[in-house]
């Protein structure tokens, strides 16, 4: 409203200049065309500003909407997707038994896996940790797990472990994909007494611990693992 204000004011001002040269040397018909160029002047360059403005507005319109739909189309980020730490029957090999459930006094889940049996990684990820039977002295409790590795998954959520196998064939830094053999299931470490034969006690140790905070902490593997999932 001031600019147009601010307009009509200016376009009197020219008429009146007008007026007062076409008293002195201009006829009636000059008068009226000096006016009526002034005033088309006027209205072209406030057409051009207002123009200008609307183009302004239209790009940032168009600019919050391209944004809008970048976020709209954008994928969350997928879940980690757990494998069963061995070949079950499904692919092609056995349905072992569960011999010990996770609980407050047991952090993992024992699976009954016949000795020399591969152990499967069950995440994409690296191998973190990768021990021997007898790297670690009894004064750290991690010789209880004998020979055995821990792979963190790739996104850093999950660490997992595989213990009391005979033998591991990965080491430290190294990558590994969910399916790969990490090792060889066994008896090494604290597993229940042999003295009934070299097999005895036989079995996979497996671990899910879940990152919170600065630290991972011990799950539940069925929560993870499809054959309950």
């Amino acid at each position: 409203a001031s600019k147009n204000k601010i307009g009509r004011i200016f376009l009197c001002l020219a008429v009146s200049a007008c007026l007062a040269l076409a008293l002195c040397s201009c006829t009636v018909e000059e008068l009226l065309e000096i006016a009526d160029s002034v005033a088309r002047e006027h209205y072209a360059s406030e057409f051009a500003a207002q123009s200008a403005s609307e183009q302004t507005s239209a790009a940032s319109e168009s600019t919050t909407e391209a944004i809008t739909e970048a976020t709209t189309e954008a994928e969350p980020p997928t879940a980690v997707a757990f494998a069963m730490p061995f070949a079950d029957k499904e692919h092609g090999g056995v349905n072992y038994a569960v011999t010990q459930h996770f609980s407050s006094t047991h952090g993992g889940i024992d699976f009954g896996v016949y000795w020399g049996s591969p152990i499967l990684a069950a995440t994409d990820g690296k191998v973190v940790f990768a021990y021997d039977d007898g790297d670690l002295p009894t004064s750290d409790l991690r010789w209880t797990y004998g020979t055995f590795v821990v792979i963190e998954s790739t996104d850093g959520a999950y660490r997992t472990y595989y213990a009391h196998m005979k033998a591991r064939a990965v080491g430290v830094g190294d990558t590994v994909k969910q399916g790969d053999t990490v090792g060889y299931s066994g008896n090494t470490g604290r597993v229940s007494s042999s003295s009934s034969g070299p097999y005895a006690g036989t079995h996979l140790h497996f671990e899910v611990r879940v990152k919170q905070g600065g630290t991972f902490v011990k799950d539940d593997p069925k929560n993870y693992l499809p054959w309950w999932n």
